[in-house]
């Protein structure tokens, strides 16, 4: 996780432009106010590091990709880096220590943390989704990972893969992968949490006198579906075990709205019948 990307700020920023963004960041993710957790979570880790300075010089110099064994020295008052005069200032170092204005960088805990995206189908939702997905090193090396999303993965959401991300540095842990989710919009259905909203279209005369349809589900299958004599324009329908998987591995259900088609084109024999069912009177 890149912590000024995460605040929607440059590397140069200052203080209070770090600030100014984390306040806006926060309020459109406080989970509170419906937003996603995990990403309010990030937000809050990206400025506790980037409001101190120590902190954030610290980060700054991982985030560089400098090396693990360079140091830093004083020449009057002015700091340089060894990363700029090559090795013969970490051979002088072996050889002085901290004498002479030689310190010691801190050396990074773990290597980074690496950050991708996935789209998904909401028909992927249905079971539980694998990926194997290709990502780039900093060494500029592309290595192969397998993942699993748990069950209920929603949109805009982050998870977690901790041991999955960089590993360019030796000797280091690697770093943790980020995911992000993304579930591209579906035609024919539209979630509501776990649940899936459908429609169904009947004429008014299955409204009135009831019947059975077929309702396509969203992993292709079809499921007979018994309409109600006197079923209104509207009428959601619940049908347990064919929504989305939810978090404890279960499907949710889906729902069917009822949408009633008044015939067209009806023949004057079909239209007489009609009116002699409603009392009204027929012209001749």
């Amino acid at each position: 996780m890149d912590y000024y990307e995460t605040l929607g700020v440059k590397p140069t920023a200052t203080d209070d432009e770090i600030k100014s963004a984390f306040r806006l960041k926060a309020k459109e993710y406080h989970p509170d106010r419906g937003g996603d957790k995990a990403k309010f979570q990030q937000i809050n880790e990206a400025y506790d590091t980037l409001k101190d300075n120590n902190k954030r010089k610290q980060y700054d110099y991982a985030r560089s990709g400098a090396r693990p064994n360079s140091f830093h020295f004083n020449i009057n008052g002015q700091d340089f880096s060894s990363d700029q005069f090559g090795d013969v200032f970490s051979d002088l170092h072996s050889v002085f220590g901290d004498h002479f204005g030689f310190r010691q960088a801190r050396r990074p805990v773990r290597n980074k943390d690496l950050n991708v995206t996935v789209e998904l189908e909401l028909r992927d939702l249905v079971s539980t989704v694998k990926k194997t997905l290709s990502l780039r090193h900093t060494t500029g090396e592309r290595k192969l990972v397998d993942i699993t999303l748990p069950p209920g993965a929603e949109n805009n959401t982050t998870m977690r893969y901790r041991g999955l991300g960089d590993s360019a540095i030796p000797n280091l842990p690697p770093g943790d992968l980020f995911v992000g989710v993304r579930i591209k919009p579906e035609r024919n259905f539209v979630a509501q949490g776990f649940n899936l909203m459908t429609t169904a279209t009947i004429d008014a005369f299955m409204a009135m006198v009831g019947g059975k349809i077929l309702v396509k589900t969203i992993d292709g299958k079809n499921i007979s579906l018994t309409i109600p004599e006197g079923t209104q324009y509207g009428t959601v329908m619940n049908v347990p075990g064919y929504g989305l998987l939810d978090k404890t591995g279960k499907r949710a259900n889906m729902l069917v709205q009822i949408l009633v088609k008044i015939p067209e084109n009806l023949t004057q024999d079909r239209l007489n019948t009609i009116r002699r069912m409603m009392g009204v009177d027929i012209e001749v």
